[in-house]
């Protein structure tokens, strides 16, 4: 079991390291695959998934506490299965929190769930003359997913938090601007702010290369669909040298899905945020949010998500995690599981604040805001 645990951590990390990158339908029906099981932790842990009118499925993980018990919806990363966060809900439900670990359309957890004689509703991004509106996964439907994953289950008067790791990070802000009145507040660990290919000099030309030509031709509909699948053919290339060569490796494929179901899956993923920066977006909502960083985070990753820090009016909180690593939830479960206890039981600072923790969860230290912009600095 131990040298289990540590494939999988390593897992989280290497994915972190590689990328840190629907028709929007309405839940037809929850169905719950598993009874209700006691976990370690003494919770009640149930999972299944919502299947939309599209003929997708959304899956998640429960993991009741009790029924006054707050309940925290988890979003994972691009490519972390849901097991790898079992650590993390397993210390919340110790501390008598909920746990609701949702997967999204397009990952192993939710194409399993589908007909497997069907064609899964993303798989047309693979086709070079496939125009995006034949597999429509968005940052829109995948809020929706979530939101319906939410609704189907007997949570009315709970106090829900939102929890987002990595990839996640990305559909928080759309989900929260949208539903922010589902949430009481937003623990945001290590996310992505903007295509982990940005973050490479010539990745970054391109990008710049492809939004300049959108903009240049955006009065004619067919130039504009056409630079804009040539972005995605452009994504999927990189993606695909990236991930293939690992296809074979045990463990990297979920069980019951195909390379290429696994492949079209995250692509769609990938491709539904390729235009988000975080660090520019427009945040509507002012759903409370802590941001939790890794100190061995990538320098250039690490001063976005300081620069969000300080463009963000609902992020009044950063801890930075002595030599932890990204993808904290599952690298990291018991740091993480404190810090978002802390969160649910105290109140918001009256101005920024920023603190140095350590993995055993000791505060090393409180940084001021020059200290914070120093920081910046020096990534």
């Amino acid at each position: 079991m131990k040298s289990r645990n540590l494939k999988q951590k390593v897992s989280f990390l290497f994915i972190g390291a590689v990328m840190a990158f629907a028709n929007q339908g309405q839940a037809t029906e929850n169905v719950s695959q598993n009874p209700a099981t006691a976990t370690p932790a003494a919770a009640t842990q149930t999972s299944g998934f919502v299947k939309m009118d599209t003929g997708h499925a959304v899956a998640y993980e429960y993991s009741d506490a009790g029924s006054d018990a707050p309940i925290v919806v988890t979003l994972t990363g691009l490519i972390y299965p849901l097991q790898n966060l079992q650590e993390f809900a397993d210390g919340l439900a110790a501390k008598k929190i909920s746990s609701l670990r949702i997967a999204f359309s397009t990952q192993g957890e939710s194409i399993r769930k589908i007909n497997q004689s069907e064609k899964p509703y993303f798989m047309e991004a693979l086709n070079p003359l496939s125009p995006a509106s034949t597999y429509l996964v968005t940052e829109d439907s995948l809020v929706e997913d979530v939101v319906a994953v939410i609704k189907s289950l007997p949570l009315k008067n709970r106090k829900l938090y939102l929890a987002t790791l990595s990839y996640s990070g990305y559909i928080s802000e759309a989900l929260l601007n949208k539903h922010g009145d589902l949430f009481q507040g937003h623990l945001m660990y290590s996310p992505g702010m903007k295509p982990s290919h940005r973050y490479d000099p010539k990745g970054e030309q391109s990008h710049q290369a492809f939004v300049a030509s959108l903009s240049f031709w955006s009065w004619n509909p067919f130039m504009t669909a056409t630079i804009d699948k040539n972005y995605d053919i452009s994504i999927q290339t990189t993606m695909f040298n990236v991930m293939s060569p690992k296809k074979d490796v045990p463990g990297y494929v979920p069980d019951d899905v195909t390379f290429d179901q696994f492949f079209a899956g995250i692509f769609c993923l990938a491709r539904a945020v390729k235009y988000t920066d975080l660090t520019e977006s427009e945040e509507t909502h002012s759903v409370r949010t802590r941001l939790v960083l890794a100190s061995k985070e990538d320098p250039p990753m690490l001063k976005d998500q300081i620069r969000y820090f300080f463009k963000s009016e609902a992020t009044q909180e950063m801890f930075l995690v002595q030599d932890a690593y990204h993808g904290i939830p599952g690298a990291h479960a018991p740091i993480a599981v404190q810090l978002l206890e802390d969160f649910i039981k105290s109140s918001p600072p009256a101005d920024k604040a920023g603190f140095v923790i350590n993995l055993d969860g000791t505060k090393k230290s409180t940084l001021q805001i020059q200290d914070i912009r120093d920081l910046e600095a020096s990534l």
